[in-house]
């Protein structure tokens, strides 16, 4: 441990504020932030990363090894003083002689809108260099999904006298009929065998719900499938003790088995029998709470974490992790495959604060390596008939599409099937479902945080107000979100900065009357139903601006759809862009006469084109270097 201020007395006068990771769902359920006389951890096995700071600098400090038998926590018994320390838990009780517990505490300056952010990206990259962390490639987090999970319409629900099997199918063939491209979905845990308190008893499907098996669903719609799984039951049919063929622990209801063989045979008939694509283990903080045996040994846990992602990575598969504590994260650094990660507690229709989570745990889990998922939303506003959730209507739709599509993950509408608001939804992706995302997921700005700390700031944002960013060739465009805070005012201060110079910026709302203007900017009080999001272009220094799907998109310019961005002094622009074949896609240009032009360019059968201003036109790049050929011959020819 270390001591983190001498004296409560001495602490009154210190313009310091936290951020406490804590709570489910990456800690972001029970995080804290506030003054440094406010610090109290609530409880020591749901904590996480800490995170100091004054306007000056971020000290981000947490466990670097040892995560799932380690805690911290604020002592403040100590008299005068208050100590934050790191420690074997509590209820450990045999601690082995060669057992280490090791402690990071990473600095950064506090620079531009999102120093908190930055200084939590660097403590993750020395984490990440320390364990070689190298996550895997997932396809399901770059399409579009659709879910059947908590929230969802079709969670512990189908279609009136239909089956689970044929209300998938019915759905499948209803988004293809309005040209929605679904590419995976989520399987939740209505699916397979459940026992005592609801614990597993046998990971595969019931026949009342899939009559002809997964397979069958799997290839009649093609998606790829993200399969739920939870604790599992002390009468599951692979222990021993019940007669299978695997070693569990088993204390009271519950159950933990304890061979990799097991894991590699699971994920092994789930992949060639139903094809498998992402393994979601929910529910671990009671899986690690209510078991004696994960809280009393220091091994345990992490070996049933490492084994699962062993074999997982033996068989191609992926892992998402939901109900995390912060000390699950830290220990996927040992897991290369924990792709993702729920970092929203569960959507209920019309429910007022559920997606707020998602702002502050997005500020480290990519620092992780690991992708930030909002969970699934209705994309209608209308009330949807026969609901589980009763006669509700969900009148935020359009800001769960906004924040799922900034999320960098998935995004995942769950609506009954003639709910589903194409429009909406198709925002967020190309014609194939490609999802169109920023760089890096958005996170509340330092600003609203250092408000929130207490600290003294210039600008009136407040609470919910998200920025994020994406580059192209040097160039920034920033996406502000604004969701539950008071006017404020957008200055260049706001921004990312772009690498290469620039003559100024060009701001206008998404979703809204295009109206694009300068900065700075007056965003009006904004609310959960009346949000506003903005992107923000770069001004080149010839005058030029490229704003890209700037009234199509939630992100105007992705690196999913453009890229090699070239500007010359002659010319204007040029950039690349691609999509599906026979695709429109919308850009808007701004000319050095301040006119904001609209060009429709279809996309090839390569799959790439190719847009310049000075002709104002797409062109096939195949075509592009063809002409180019043939001017040279010219040039040859006649000169």
């Amino acid at each position: 441990s270390f001591t983190l201020m001498s004296s409560r007395n001495d602490a009154s006068d210190l313009q310091l504020g936290y951020l406490e990771l804590n709570g489910m769902f990456m800690g972001s359920v029970n995080h804290q932030i506030g003054s440094i006389q406010t610090l109290n951890t609530t409880d020591a096995l749901m904590s996480g990363p800490l995170a100091l700071f004054s306007n000056q600098c971020v000290l981000v400090l947490s466990t670097s090894s040892s995560f799932m038998s380690s805690s911290s926590m604020l002592r403040t018994d100590l008299g005068n003083e208050s100590e934050y320390g790191f420690g074997v838990m509590g209820s450990v009780t045999n601690i082995p002689l060669d057992h280490q517990l090791s402690v990071l505490l990473s600095s950064f300056p506090l620079i531009g809108p999102d120093g908190i952010r930055n200084a939590f990206t660097k403590w993750g990259e020395k984490l990440q260099r320390l364990y070689h962390t190298k996550r895997p490639s997932d396809t399901t987090l770059d399409y579009l999904q659709y879910s059947t999970d908590n929230g969802a319409y079709y969670y512990y629900h189908t279609e009136q006298n239909l089956t689970y099997q044929d209300t998938m199918i019915a759905i499948k063939d209803y988004v293809d009929s309005v040209k929605l491209p679904i590419q995976n979905w989520l399987m939740d845990s209505w699916w397979y065998y459940q026992g005592v308190k609801g614990g597993v008893t046998n990971w595969t499907a019931r026949p009342d719900i899939f009559p002809d098996g997964i397979s069958y669903v799997r290839n009649r719609t093609k998606w790829d499938v993200v399969a739920h799984n939870r604790y599992w039951s002390s009468d599951n049919v692979y222990a021993k003790q019940n007669g299978g063929i695997y070693d569990f622990i088993i204390e009271g209801d519950n159950a933990l088995p304890r061979e990799e063989a097991f894991w590699d045979q699971l994920f092994q008939d789930a992949k060639f029998s139903w094809g498998l694509t992402v393994y979601e283990q929910d529910w671990l903080n009671v899986q690690t709470q209510t078991m004696n045996i994960t809280l009393e040994t220091v091994d345990t846990a992490r070996t049933w974490l490492l084994q699962m992602g062993s074999a997982a990575k033996r068989n191609d598969i992926t892992i998402q992790y939901c109900m995390s504590w912060p000390r699950h994260m830290l220990q996927s650094l040992e897991i290369d495959s924990v792709t993702q990660a729920r970092a929203s507690d569960d959507y209920q229709p019309n429910n007022n604060i559920n997606w707020i989570g998602i702002g502050i745990s997005s500020l480290w889990s990519s620092a992780l390596g690991v992708v930030p998922l909002k969970d699934n939303f209705w994309s209608s506003y209308v009330s949807q008939p026969h609901s589980i959730y009763g006669n509700v209507s969900e009148t935020a739709s359009r800001l769960h599409a906004i924040i799922a599509s900034y999320s960098t993950g998935s995004v995942a509408p769950s609506d009954r099937m003639e709910s589903l608001n194409t429009s909406l939804i198709m925002r967020s992706c190309t014609q194939d479902g490609r999802l169109l995302r920023p760089d890096m997921p958005a996170a509340r700005t330092d600003t609203t945080i250092l408000a929130e700390a207490g600290l003294p700031v210039t600008s009136q944002q407040q609470q919910q107000v998200w920025s994020t960013v994406s580059g192209l060739s040097g160039y920034s465009y920033t996406y502000l979100l604004s969701a539950d805070s008071p006017a404020f005012t957008i200055t260049e201060q706001d921004l990312y900065p772009s690498s290469k110079k620039i003559g100024g910026h060009i701001i206008w709302e998404l979703d809204a009357p295009f109206m694009p203007t300068s900065l700075p900017y007056l965003v009006p009080n904004s609310s959960k139903a009346d949000a506003h999001v903005y992107a923000i272009a770069p001004v080149f220094q010839n005058n030029w601006s490229f704003l890209g799907e700037a009234e199509t998109k939630w992100t105007s310019v992705s690196q999913d759809r453009f890229s090699q961005l070239e500007v010359d002094s002659t010319h204007g622009f040029s950039v690349s862009l691609t999509g599906a074949p026979g695709e429109t896609v919308q850009i808007v240009v701004r000319n050095p006469r301040n006119d904001f032009v609209r060009i429709n360019c279809t996309v090839p059968i390569s799959g790439t084109t190719r847009f310049f201003t000075q002709t104002m036109q797409c062109v096939s790049l195949k075509v592009k270097v063809q002409e180019e050929k043939a001017a040279r011959l010219s040039r040859l020819e006649y000169g």
